[in-house]
């Protein structure tokens, strides 16, 4: 009993300071960014994309951050905001745009899978015209694998959240059906598949893919560079949330 009871305090201990990193470390250096997000539209995009990942990998190391997260309502809102409207041009935007968001698709995925919740706003909407985007058109260009890969990725990060099981079933058959199709102008794996000018030059050993299916609980999905990264992206979206609606 004294050793269960030595434990517990060590457990509480932990816990304590971990809130304390959150609290006066963590959220401190990224409050006011997240703040005003998504209404500061000049920030640079590498600030807003760190602050978004350093509040939502935060969620997944300290357990204690999700409740602290979302006590900043206003906040929580912004972070939700952004991700709405940058999704949006991933999934439906011009062929720039596409290429461009399509890179943090993941990201926008991660963020609406911490932090959103049924009766929260931006969501619904992202639901609904990722839902759109599966069942539409079947043509066959690179810009429509972008964006049916980014609209996998946010449908698969958001329908397990749902509570209607109608609704559950009928998203359920709609990433069932869902195909991604190699374009036909992509004759090489490597084959660059989004606008790198902002990513910069990442170079890694392609071992290191079977690692990050290990760590997509805590970092979010893979990250899209080449045409390679777009298919394994789109079949563990698909069937992660596959597996999820199904239990």
């Amino acid at each position: 009993l004294g050793l269960a009871q030595e434990g517990q305090e060590e457990k509480s201990g932990k816990a304590a300071v971990a809130d304390l990193v959150f609290q006066k470390q963590l959220w401190p250096a990224v409050a006011e960014t997240v703040g005003e997000i998504h209404r500061r539209s000049y920030l640079p995009q590498r600030s807003a994309v760190t602050a978004l990942f350093a509040c939502a990998y935060a969620t997944a190391l300290i357990p204690e951050a999700l409740p602290l997260l979302m006590s900043e309502k206003a906040a929580v809102e912004e972070m939700l905001a952004y991700a709405e409207a940058h999704a949006r041009k991933a999934i439906a935007g011009s062929e720039s745009e596409v290429a461009e968001e399509t890179s943090w698709s993941w990201l926008y995925a991660l963020v609406f899978e911490r932090c959103w919740s049924p009766g929260l706003p931006h969501g619904d909407a992202i639901l609904e015209l990722s839902s759109e985007a599966l069942r539409g058109s079947k043509e066959n260009s690179l810009n429509h694998a972008l964006a049916l890969t980014a609209a996998t990725t946010l449908l698969a990060a958001l329908a397990p959240k749902v509570e209607s099981d109608s609704d559950r079933a009928n998203l359920f058959f709609v990433l069932w059906k869902v195909e991604l199709r190699k374009p036909s102008s992509v004759v090489d794996a490597r084959f660059s598949v989004s606008n790198t000018e902002s990513l910069g030059d990442w170079k890694r050993n392609r071992l290191e893919e079977y690692e990050d299916l290990h760590r997509v609980p805590r970092e979010g999905l893979g990250r899209l560079c080449e045409w390679r990264d777009a298919i394994a992206l789109f079949l563990l979206a698909k069937w992660r949330a596959l597996a999820q609606l199904a239990t």
